[in-house]
């Protein structure tokens, strides 16, 4: 059975190497809520699933369970 990666893990995948302000910037999300995302203390909302997807040009769904990130994602 394939492990599935949580989307607290996707967020920490996508922001990299960023800080939790420079992922801020890129996203238009304040830091707080990257950090309270990344470590799993909150859902996000459709609008800031939306957000994130779209500041990396990724399709929605692969952030969601079951959902794959690119092996190498766009940044903005």
């Amino acid at each position: 059975m394939p492990t599935v990666i949580t989307f607290a893990e996707k967020v920490r995948q996508l922001r990299g190497e960023r800080t939790y302000r420079e992922m801020g910037e890129a996203t238009g999300l304040s830091h707080y809520t990257i950090c309270k995302l990344e470590r799993g203390l909150c859902q996000p909302l459709l609008r800031t699933l939306l957000v994130l997807a779209g500041s990396f040009s990724l399709d929605p769904a692969c952030l969601l369970p079951g959902g794959e990130l690119p092996t190498k994602t766009p940044g903005k």
